[in-house]
């Protein structure tokens, strides 16, 4: 029988879908369900945060359900780096639903909460799972979830945006389906340790290699395959949009980070490809983003271009290329989910995030501020989490003399920085003689406060991996080992 440790590896999982099946089997009485939910994802919370500390400690735990050895049972194993992505998955999770309090009437998202829960056991059984077929299974759960998030609100906008992310979505997960039973063929198991501990391969392991690379750059929204983002993320509410944009990528960059961040064993070699894949993700995202005029739209552009910073340190295939990714999906992870938090309540109070329209909100002080810490962060201003994060990216490809992608990693960094700036000087200095400044409305103080407090909880940890980041950095090192 596993012992209570190896019990543990799936704690993360069983309570995320008991609170979904729970919160759903309370939607009739929606302030009920709202609170459960909550109180659901702040019990998650705790539970990984403790799990983190006991990993950190004694070592993974891993799983085999039922006792059956791999690769015939289904295998759970959690590490630093599962732990450090669910930890920060379920801090997302409470500030994205504290911010719907105010947002939201019980009235407009019934099933809102319980998705989220349910939301949350793909990205964790992501996370958490030992072999690609589970994690195969565990996708399509977030893709699933997700979808029906997405589809929940009733617009054409909403629907059209929704039909663009299903159909790159669906096709990204026929690849992965297809390069998996290439490798089943090939290799026997899909159980990734048994896989690593194989020395002969034939052919067809390589071709199932890039299908599944393939498939995990379509789920990150990597160039080439990254144009279902800005045209469906922008029409999602905003705080299931702050979710998504902190959550739903970063489980593709996450796998591209497990399998291919040391090489593909038998196929070591295709992840030199990330230097000019992550080079021409950051160009186009970042160009993609100077053209916009609309808070929403820049920052999902960002999105993509940051993705790049993620990564092209995975093309040096070393512990430390995988130590600077795991760094930057930290500091990412946070900051663009508080950024579309503020664009969230810019668009509650001033009912708009067109920077044509918008203008004057300087004279909102707290949420001027609330803007700029994220914003400076993102666009790397020190002391800030965002540029130890680049500064690691760059200091990873000098040392490896790729002074070409470093340049376009320099020339990536002032355009965001430009693009904040461009949104500081049309939203917020801006004379306040605009539309949309003189049309605000004046929200009521709880909405209010439940909006504003994990803008600046956020902003608070973005200021603390700033001034801490060797402690944050011996962290995503330990990861990476």
């Amino acid at each position: 029988m596993p012992d209570l440790d190896s019990n543990l590896a799936v704690a993360p999982l069983i309570l995320a879908s008991f609170f979904g099946v729970t919160s759903w089997l309370l939607q009739s009485r929606p302030q009920l369900a709202k609170v459960w939910s909550y109180f659901g994802s702040w019990i998650g919370l705790l539970v990984s945060g403790s799990l983190f500390a006991l990993v950190l400690k004694s070592g993974p735990l891993s799983l085999q359900a039922s006792s059956w050895p791999a690769p015939f049972g289904i295998s759970f194993h959690l590490d630093l780096l599962s732990l450090i992505l669910i930890f920060i998955s379920y801090v997302l999770l409470v500030a994205c639903q504290s911010f719907a309090f105010g947002f939201f009437e019980d009235k407009d998202f019934p099933a809102f909460n319980s998705l989220l829960h349910f939301l949350m056991m793909g990205v964790i059984g992501s996370f958490s799972t030992a072999d690609l077929f589970n994690l195969y299974v565990w996708f399509e759960v977030l893709l699933i979830s997700s979808f029906s998030l997405m589809g929940s609100r009733e617009s054409s906008r909403s629907m059209s945006g929704l039909i663009k992310y299903m159909v790159l979505n669906l096709a990204g997960s026929a690849l992965f389906l297809l390069g998996l039973g290439l490798l089943y063929n090939s290799a026997g198991t899909l159980n990734w340790q048994q896989i690593n501990e194989m020395s002969q391969f034939s052919p067809a392991f390589g071709w199932s290699a890039i299908l599944l690379l393939i498939a995990f750059l379509i789920k990150s929204g990597t160039f080439p395959f990254y144009s279902w983002l800005p045209t469906s993320y922008p029409s999602v509410p905003a705080p299931l949009l702050a979710l998504f944009a902190g959550l739903l990528t970063k489980v593709g960059v996450y796998t591209l980070v497990r399998f291919y961040g040391l090489g593909f064993p038998g196929a070591e070699h295709l992840n030199q490809w990330f230097y000019p894949l992550a080079g021409a993700t950051m160009l186009f995202g970042v160009w993609g983003a100077a053209s916009q005029f609309g808070t929403k739209s820049i920052l999902s552009f960002h999105i993509i271009s940051q993705i790049g910073y993620m990564v092209i340190p995975l093309a040096l295939g070393t512990q430390l290329g995988i130590a600077v990714a795991v760094f930057y999906l930290i500091h990412h992870m946070i900051v663009k989910t508080n950024l579309f938090l503020v664009a969230g309540l810019i668009e509650k109070k001033y009912g708009s995030t067109d920077l044509k329209a918008l203008g004057g909100l300087r004279h909102d002080f707290v949420l001027a501020l609330g803007f700029l810490i994220p914003a400076l962060s993102l666009g790397g201003v020190p002391p800030l989490s965002g540029f130890w994060a680049k500064l690691l990216v760059i200091d990873a490809l000098a040392q490896e003399q790729k002074y070409i992608w470093l340049g376009i990693s320099l020339f990536v960094g002032l355009f965001t920085l430009y693009s904040m700036t461009k949104i500081w000087s049309e939203a917020f200095q801006k004379a306040p003689e605009s539309p949309a400044f003189k049309s605000k409305v004046d929200l009521n103080h709880s909405s209010y406060l439940w909006m504003i407090t994990p803008i600046f909880v956020l902003g608070a940890w973005t200021l603390a991996l700033g001034l801490f980041p060797s402690l944050f950095y011996s962290v995503a090192e330990l990861a990476a080992r």
